[in-house]
């Protein structure tokens, strides 16, 4: 299963505006119940597939190997995006925008899982504040990421409707980020009060 197509699907399905709770929650779990060629085909034709009816449809619609390569493309993912005729669905704001945001949530994980090791070593109350200083920091990361790659919105069907969504998540990031803060700060004075007695 390739983990940064379902990241994908289900950042895309989080930003329709058009579908209920209920409708996103039903997606997400045949998302993660279903194989990369089922989840492919949902978000090429919009529907949900048996894995035969997918790998048919995928055979007949496009080049199957399309959507994986715009998905893991980095940077281009935009401007491969709006070159590819075959798909308009690709150059929509909200794929643009959740190609985006999976981009910026793959840093944070990368970042996260590599210096977030260094906290195992610690336990109680300074394993906590470890954590929380790797999560502000990869939370800075992945700001720093959406941020840098926004600008491929431009690339998009409607530039200010995938800037609109890249900015909501930024500011969702951003008050989590002074959450981590606040956290770091109060376990940091506790950590310094057990030092003095």
């Amino acid at each position: 299963m390739d983990k940064i197509l379902k990241i994908f699907a289900l950042e895309y399905i989080k930003e329709q505006d058009n579908l209920t709770k209920d409708d996103k929650l039903q997606l997400a779990y045949f998302v993660r119940d279903s194989n990369d060629s089922q989840v492919e085909s949902l978000l090429l034709g919009g529907t949900m597939l048996s894995e035969e009816e997918a790998n048919k449809f995928l055979g007949e619609a496009i080049d199957p190997s399309m959507l994986g390569n715009l998905i893991r493309g980095g940077p281009d993912l935009a401007s491969q995006a709006a070159s590819l005729g075959q798909a308009a669905i690709l150059q929509s704001a909200a794929v643009v925008a959740a190609g985006i945001i999976a981009a910026g949530f793959i840093v944070y994980r990368n970042y996260f899982s590599k210096i977030g090791k260094k906290c195992r070593d610690y336990q109680g109350v300074p394993k906590k504040l470890c954590l929380a200083t790797v999560r502000g920091s990869a939370t800075s990361k992945h700001i720093q990421k959406l941020q840098a790659s926004k600008k491929l919105c431009s690339k998009s069907k409607d530039p200010a409707k995938c800037s609109n969504k890249v900015d909501q998540k930024i500011e969702k990031l951003k008050s989590k980020l002074n959450n981590y803060e606040s956290e770091r700060k109060r376990l940091k004075s506790i950590v310094g009060m057990k030092m003095k007695g």
